[in-house]
Formats: structure tokens, sequence, C-alpha cells
């Protein structure tokens, strides 16, 4: 062991040499090769794989320096000279390998359809013949070229050819859910930022941004019901910017929001027992302010009953049961003095929308080991009051590694998680496995850890490096581990097989992108919170063509009919239709009735049915058994035409 490692100083300064040289040669007249970078990020993470494999005694040595290596690489990565939008995958290997989608997308499919499309159309101008299309430019077909595994999987779903699950039939719900059995709902929201549940899976939560161009925060929940249906309660928080932290204290039925200079805490005790929407919401009443100006990092519930709020070299800690509260009523005042709100970006015609207490004043402080620390992230993972954290990956200084830290002994760093290629959006475990979590990352992957190891054990390709994964759900269903991923760019939910290792199928969401997820475990439901990006902050839509309705929705739709009306077609004849009417190779109608957006990056025939959100949305996945899988949402209202949709 120590002979094989014995020099690892100096392999690590010679890889730092050479980051050094190739950051030297950037803007000189030869075009850098980027991939010498990649090269050099994989041999660091190399070594400490070696090293952890041999328990050498150096390693938490090794790991901090190789860590300094990835940082200054994935930094020139993103540097003036833009060597990479996203920079690939450098921390896998055979062993810890790198899952990708089967599929061959290049920008979307309906960019590939467009291309294809010009070359059928100008390509043999000159020669007269038909031209081939390019295998890249063909892509996966329509959803007739698919096999769904099972007559009630659901239509909005896109399963990957000849994959074999590690899910039987003695894993019922694992084999449900590979199985894509599910019924799905859909709820109209706002612009969704945050969303968690409640560890008894009673109570879901949605923050996000409304109002007057978006600008005001946003708190909803909803009463989780085994009927399915979204019994909500809203409320607009008296915070003067759009709040990003969000919190649940399952035990003291709390939601904690925040924005930069506060945090305030809203009570669904009330509400939950209340039939109607509106006196729900009536009932959603302040607990809670404190004044947390200086430290706008993650926001954290930890154990007795405390809550931490980050900022650069420290934390600020709270004890809620010894915290003023704004009373029954919900308006009494709480700090010194009032806020300033001349600098809100809030419309306050009517006056009221911004409550002015200062707030309480934190109990306590913690003093992080690293002074520079600045968390955005973090986890509670309840183990001895340990935090897993993560900073922004581009702000000075830029660092991009995971973090745990011990809280009660003065903020100590135990250990350290590195090969992450951006900003860490999201941090998740599962109860199933207390060793392992996942990492979403602005590069476009989502990364699998064991807490014992330095290097991701795991790495899933979520994104096909063109956009970013803000988030991911990591469940354990019958004991095997499997992953969801939110889409941005490819506006979908992955399902992937960990043990497997395989890609199984999409869910569509509706051309929207994914910004949260969260697992009810009680009722086997994934819930996702999407974003609409073609609904601007009026909330109009825009950038809709024409929808081309597929042939074999259109054959379906008129099979049905006929079964529903004894026979006749969907414009009320007589006349048997033909299979032949509905043929594959046929153009696909155009129905000037119906949108479909022009930058979307399905088509309307990748999944079984046709579906465009034209809303941002809240979407439920029920996995059950006997799913009915036309149980899908309809489409919203986006017509062809002006800005507006219409």
């Amino acid at each position: 062991m120590a002979n094989e490692l014995q020099d690892w100083r100096q392999q690590v300064a010679n890889l730092t040499l050479r980051l050094n040289k190739f950051q030297e040669s950037l803007g000189g007249e030869n075009e850098p090769d980027s991939k010498l970078l990649v090269e050099i990020l994989r041999e660091g993470i190399n070594l400490v794989r070696r090293a952890d494999s041999l328990g050498h005694p150096d390693l938490p040595q090794i790991i901090e320096e190789v860590n300094k290596l990835c940082d200054q690489g994935v930094n020139t990565a993103y540097s003036e000279q833009d060597l990479f939008d996203f920079l690939p995958s450098y921390a896998d290997n055979d062993n810890a390998p790198i899952i990708k989608d089967g599929y061959r997308i290049i920008g979307g499919i309906q960019t590939m359809w467009e291309f294809a499309n010009l070359i059928m159309r100008f390509g043999g101008r000159t020669t007269g013949e038909k031209p081939e299309i390019p295998d890249e430019l063909k892509g996966p077909g329509d959803w007739t070229k698919n096999t769904p595994p099972h007559p009630r999987t659901t239509l909005l779903s896109r399963f990957r050819d000849n994959v074999i699950t590690t899910a039987t039939a003695s894993t019922p719900l694992a084999h449900t859910i590979y199985q894509g059995l599910c019924e799905i709902q859909s709820e109209p929201i706002c612009v969704p930022i945050n969303m968690k549940i409640t560890s008894d899976n009673s109570v879901l939560a949605i923050q996000g941004a409304g109002g007057w161009k978006q600008r005001d925060p946003m708190l909803h929940l909803y009463f989780l019901g085994d009927d399915g249906e979204f019994e909500s309660a809203g409320v607009e928080p008296g915070l003067e910017e759009v709040a990003h932290e969000l919190v649940l204290d399952t035990e003291r039925k709390l939601a904690f929001v925040a924005d930069s200079e506060r945090i305030k805490s809203y009570s669904w005790a009330k509400a939950e027992e209340i039939e109607s929407e509106y006196s729900r919401s009536d009932a959603m009443l302040p607990v809670h302010t404190m004044n947390s100006s200086g430290y706008e990092g993650a926001l954290v519930s930890i154990a007795g009953g405390r809550i931490i709020r980050c900022g650069k070299g420290s934390a600020k800690m709270w004890v809620l049961d010894q915290l003023e509260t704004h009373g029954k009523s919900g308006n009494k005042k709480i700090g010194k003095g009032r806020i300033n709100t001349e600098n809100s970006w809030r419309d306050q015609d009517n006056g009221d929308e911004i409550e002015l207490s200062t707030g309480s004043n934190a109990h306590g402080k913690i003093s992080f080991e690293d002074p520079a620390l600045k968390i955005s992230t973090a986890l509670w993972i309840g183990s001895n009051n340990t935090i897993l954290c993560a900073e922004e990956g581009r702000e000075n200084p830029s660092r991009y590694s995971c973090t745990t830290v011990d809280l009660e002994h003065q903020g100590k760093r135990v250990a350290r998680y590195i090969g992450l290629g951006g900003t860490t959006e999201q941090l998740t475990t599962s109860e199933g496995d207390p060793n392992s979590f996942v990492a979403s990352s602005s590069d476009g992957y989502v990364r699998l850890y064991d807490f014992r190891h330095p290097c991701p054990v795991l790495t899933l390709d979520g994104e096909s490096s063109s956009s970013t994964v803000y988030c991911a759900s990591y469940i354990h269903p019958n004991g095997i581990p499997t992953l969801f991923t939110g889409g941005t760019r490819t506006e979908a939910i992955r399902v992937w097989d960990v043990r497997a290792r395989k890609l199984v199928y999409d869910l569509s969401t509706g051309n929207t992108e994914v910004h949260a997820l969260a697992w009810d475990s009680q009722r086997s439901t994934l819930y996702a919170a999407t974003e609409c990006n073609y609904m601007d902050r009026m909330g109009s839509t825009f950038d809709y063509r024409v929808a081309r309705t597929p042939k074999f929705i259109r054959k379906r739709e008129r099979e049905q009919f006929k079964a529903q009306h004894g026979g006749g077609n969907a414009e009320g004849e007589d006349e048997e239709m033909d299979d032949e009417d509905y043929d594959d190779d046929d153009d696909d109608d155009e129905d000037e009735e119906i949108g479909w957006p022009n930058r979307a990056y399905h088509d309307e025939g990748f999944f079984g049915q046709m579906y465009d959100a034209a809303d941002h949305s809240l979407l439920r996945y029920a996995f059950k058994e006997d799913a009915d899988p036309t149980v899908t949402p309809a489409s919203g209202y986006a017509y062809p035409g002006g800005d507006d949709g219409w």
C-alpha cells in the first residue's frame, strides 16, 4: 500500500502543473483541446479511488488536495474561454459507471424532426432523388415503435427497448413502478421553486412565485388523502421578496419560508380540519418571524426543536419553543422597529402585503471550522446533528464538493465528497439506504454517493449534458434502489433502475420542466412541481404552432368512438374506416384548434397521448396495480396564434 501511493503528493503536483499549463494555453492562437482538462480531472479522481480502496492513512489529505485540483479544473471549464457549457463527467469508471439514455436525440426530437423535414423538402432538388435521412436525425420514432410492458401501462410513458429490470412479481410495488402502472392528475400552480412533503406523508408544501409579474412569495399546502384529490390552502407570506427556502416541521405542523432577510413560519394545524379551501387559507396564520439578516443560505431544521440559517463561515440558530409568536390573531408584531420596504419589488398597492416585523434575533451562532464555507443547500441527516451540505459553485471562492458538517463540534467537517462538475442543486437521501445520498447538479448529472467513500458510485446522465437537473427522488420500493430524476430541457421525469444500471422509461410532464419532486411512500405516489417555459410572467402562453396529431392517436380515438357508439365514426358517419387510412408513413394531421410549443423537446407522437400542460403544474403520479392507463391530464388552453396563445 505504502509503495503504491508513497508519491501521491508528487502525483497531485504533476496534475496541478499540467492543469496550470493548460490554463496558460487558453487564449492563444491554437484551439485548446478541452479533452485534456477532463483527462486531468479524471486522473485526480482515480488517484483518490485507489487511495480509498487501499485504506491509505493519508486519504483525508489526498481528498483535500485533489478537491483543490477539481475546483480549479471546473472553474477553468466555465471560464471566459467557454470551454464547456456543461462539463462532461470525469468521475465515472467501469466500477462506478455512467448510465446514459439509449436514444440518440440531438437538441430535442422537435429539432431533429425539423432538420429531417428540411432535408426531405430541399435535399433532392438538385438530383431529383429522395434523400436519405442521416441516422443521427431519425430519432426514436413515435410511440408505436415502443412496446409498453403491460396493458395498464400509462399512455404518458415511453419505455426504452430491451430493458430487463430487477423487479419481479415477488417485489410487487417495484414491479408496478417499473411497468409504469400509474394514474396521472394535474393541478395549475404558481411558478414552483421548492417542494417538500412531511415525514408522515400528510401534507405537501409548494413554495413559489406568483402575483404581479411573479414578484410575490407564495406558499401552498396540499392535505393528502387516499382519494387523490388536491385539498389545498394558500398564503402569500409577508416577506419582502420571493422566498427560496422551505422547511416543514411535521410535529409542530409548521411551514417555514425565508427570503434574504427574514424567516416566517405558518401553522396548518387548523387549516387541515376545515373543508372550504378559502377558509383553510384564512386559517393559515403566521406564527414566527426571525431576523436572519446577513445569513442568506440554506435553512435547516435540526434536532431539539431548532432551526438554523447558514451564512458564510457560520450559521444562526433559533430554539422554536423559546420564540415570540404573532399571537392567536397572527397580527402581533415581533422585534423592535419596522422593516424598510422601499426597495421591495413586490406590488404594494394594497399596502398590507409585506408584514413589518423585524423578527426575533437568533438564540445562538454556530461557527464552521472552515471560515469560507458558504452553504447554499443542506440536509440534516440525523446522526450527531450532522448536516450534508454543498456550496454555490460559481461564487467566489468557487467550490463544487459536498461535505458533512458536525454542528455540535464547532462546525467541523466530517467528510468531503468530490467529482461534481457544477453547482449542487439538491441533496436527497432514502429511508431504504442510510449509507447513501444523491446529488443533482447544474452540469446535467445526478450522482449517487456512498457516505463511506469520497467519489460517486454511480452517475446518471439525466439531461445528456444539456441542462441543469434540479431534483431527484431516491426510493427503495421492496428494497430495490430506484431513482426518479426531473428533466428541464428534456421536459420529462426519468425512471432509473439503480441495481440494473438502466434507464427504464420517461414519464411525460406536458412539455414543462421539473423543479421539484416528492415521494409519498404511504400512497405510492410521486409528485412533481413543474414550470411551463412557454408562459410569460403575466400568465400568457407564447411560441405555439399548430399541433400535428399522430395517426396512431387519431386511429385510437376513432376506435374508441366506434366502441361507444355502435360502429359510427367521430363525424357520426356509418362507414367503416380501414387501417390503411391510418398508415404511419402518412403525414400527421394538423389541427388548427390545438397548439404545441415550437421549442418542445418532444414531438406529439413521442408518448402514447398528446399532453401539453400550457401552465405551471403540480403533477400526481399514483402507482397502483389496477391503474387505468387513460387517467391522464387534459391539455391546457394554449392555441397557435398571437403572443398570448390565442
